[in-house]
């Protein structure tokens, strides 16, 4: 038994819809075994572009989580100060 969102379990799927699903030799087909220059160039890209990005939004992140941080601080002194023997 393979799990339904195996390779299996889609030929099946196919299969049953009357696609017909053959096998290859090898783990890619002949053409895709290798990337041409531009494909390199271009995956190279995409990879500094996602970089770029991951990098802006650790920042973003880091900045959210300083204010965060500082918002429940005075939050904090905000209730102590609420709550000091004396008040009310």
């Amino acid at each position: 038994m393979f799990p339904q969102i195996s390779h299996f379990g889609y030929a099946e799927e196919l299969a049953a819809n009357k696609i017909r699903v053959r096998a290859t030799n090898g783990i890619f087909w002949p053409e895709r075994e290798a990337k041409s220059d531009k494909e390199v160039e271009m995956m190279g890209r995409a990879l500094r572009i996602t970089e770029k990005g991951l990098k802006r939004a650790i920042e973003v992140l880091k900045a959210v989580q300083t204010r965060l941080w500082k918002t429940i601080a005075l939050e904090r002194q905000n209730a102590d100060f609420r709550n000091a023997p004396g008040r009310n």
